[in-house]
């Protein structure tokens, strides 16, 4: 092949690899491990083929991290993200997957300087503004978390693992008309998860609000979530605080 092609192929690999992950990823989800394994490990070959055709290209080696990293192969993903960032320093996703990698082995200080790297390139990674938002929680720096949270709600209001996260930090340091709305806005977005409702039922109970403020709220909840033991329990404690015993 001359350059071109060979530029070609690779690109062609590229992509493969990164749709058979993302398809590995969906799969998962669905408890499909593995189908999802054998996604991944096409992935990995792909990508290895790549790499010999072009073997300083920092866009396989963040694929091939990936595909790792999905596996639990800690360590061989962070050394694929290390070689994305020597062969691009520029390259975002490979800042962020290693301060991701980072985040997981709760090394948070460290991982706070990838995503901030990753954020200076591309400020509209939802994500390391999620995980940034999470090792500023761990580390207790409240007011830099919430500042995460919200910067990526701007980008993307209706995303629930930032609501919730936002509701739960504003809620520790008792702003609780923001915890409310962050939660309200969550269960607005996605009511097919309790977790919203179950959060903004114990913040409303915590924040001794009325009985008969909080009975519609868990109503609308079991109807969405008639097998939820939790809401059924909070139904029970609210109608007994209305003295309807009998219900």
């Amino acid at each position: 092949l001359g350059n071109g092609d060979q530029m070609v192929s690779v690109q062609a690999r590229f992509i493969e690899a990164k749709n058979l992950i993302n398809n590995a990823i969906e799969l998962q989800k669905t408890q499909q491990t593995e189908e999802a394994k054998l996604k991944l490990a096409a992935a990995l070959e792909l990508c290895d083929s790549a790499m010999v055709i072009d073997p300083k290209n920092a866009e396989v080696y963040v694929q091939k991290g990936r595909a790792l990293l999905i596996l639990n192969k800690i360590a061989e993903a962070l050394a694929c993200f290390e070689a994305a960032i020597y062969f691009d320093t520029e390259n975002p996703m490979a800042l962020f997957f290693k301060g991701f990698v980072l985040h997981y082995i709760a090394d948070y200080e460290e991982a706070i300087k990838y995503f901030g790297k990753a954020l200076e390139i591309n400020p509209g990674l939802i994500d390391a503004w999620r995980y940034n938002g999470n090792c500023y929680l761990s580390l207790e720096q409240d007011e830099e978390a919430i500042s995460c949270f919200t910067r990526g709600l701007e980008l993307c209001p209706r995303d629930i693992d930032l609501l919730l996260a936002k509701g739960e930090i504003c809620e520790k340091l008792e702003k609780k008309e923001e915890a409310l709305e962050a939660y309200t806005k969550a269960i607005e977005c996605q009511s097919s998860t309790p977790d919203p409702y179950l959060k903004k039922i114990k913040l409303l109970e915590i924040s001794e609000a009325e009985f008969e403020t909080i009975l519609p709220v868990i109503e609308e909840a079991v109807a969405h979530h008639p097998q939820n033991y939790e809401l059924h329990y909070a139904k029970g404690r609210a109608l007994m605080g209305l003295s309807r015993f009998e219900e």
